[in-house]
C-alpha cells in the first residue's frame, strides 16, 4: 500500500516487521496496538479520520477538523506507530527526526531541542519546530510532537498547523490558545501495556 503523508515529518517512513493494528473506540477515544501495547488518547469533538494506512511497517492515522480536508486543512493531529526496530533508541529517532525536519524546510526551519522525560516506565519527549515554507507542500507550517519508546515500537502524537507560506520561519507564531490546546493534548496520551496495566489507561 502507498503511504500517503501530509506533513513535513516522512521521516518516520522506516521499514518495520510487526503488525501494527487500530483497536479504535468509538466517538472520541482512538487506541492504537502493537501487541499488548497501545497509545491512548482522546481525539477532539470537532475533528474525523481524514486519513488511515497501515502495512507491516506503520500504521499512521490523520484527524482533520470535521469541515476540512485532507488537501485543505488547517490543523491536523496525526498519530503513528513504528515498529521497535526502526530506531536503536529514542535518541537516535530526534536526531534523524530534527535532521529530516531542517532538510524539509525551504528556508532555514526552527528546530526546537527535543524535551526528554518519561511516561510512567518509557522514555519519551517532545519537540517543537516551525518552517516557514515547505518543500513538499510550500506552505508554513507548525508541528509539537510527543514521542514514546515503547518495548515493541515508538508511538508519536502529532498536533501541527498549516499557516501561509513566509520567508523567515521567525515571522510565524503559534496562538497561545492553540499551544495550550496542543499541551492538554499531549499531556493526556500515554502509552499502554496489557501486560503492565497503569492507572493512566
Amino acid at each position: 500500500m502507498k503511504i500517503r503523508i501530509v506533513l513535513i515529518l516522512t521521516i518516520f517512513l522506516f521499514g518495520c516487521q510487526n503488525s501494527i493494528q487500530t483497536n479504535a473506540k468509538k466517538q472520541s477515544s482512538q487506541n492504537l496496538d502493537t501487541k499488548s501495547e497501545y497509545m491512548k488518547f482522546t481525539v477532539p469533538t470537532d475533528s474525523k479520520i481524514g486519513y488511515e494506512a497501515y502495512n507491516s511497517s506503520l500504521h499512521i492515522v490523520e484527524y482533520i477538523k470535521n469541515n476540512e480536508s485532507v488537501h485543505k486543512w488547517t490543523a491536523m493531529i496525526t498519530l503513528l506507530a513504528l515498529n521497535r526496530s526502526s530506531h536503536s533508541d529514542i535518541d537516535e529517532f530526534f536526531r534523524t527526526a530534527s535532521d529530516r525536519l531542517r532538510s524539509g524546510c525551504a528556508v532555514e526551519a526552527i528546530v526546537e531541542s527535543p524535551r526528554r522525560f518519561v511516561d510512567g516506565p518509557h522514555p519519551a519527549g517532545m519537540q517543537t519546530a516551525i518552517c516557514g515554507r515547505t518543500k513538499s507542500f510550500g506552505q508554513g507550517e507548525i508541528l509539537i510532537y510527543k514521542m514514546i519508546e515503547g518495548k515493541y515500537g515508538f508511538y508519536q502524537l502529532q498536533y501541527a498547523w498549516r499557516v501561509p507560506p513566509v520567508a523567515d520561519s521567525r515571522e510565524i507564531t503559534l496562538p497561545e490558545q492553540a499551544r495550550k490546546g496542543a499541551a492538554e493534548l499531549l499531556a493526556q496520551a500515554h502509552l499502554c501495556d496489557r501486560e503492565q496495566p497503569r492507572p493512566e489507561c
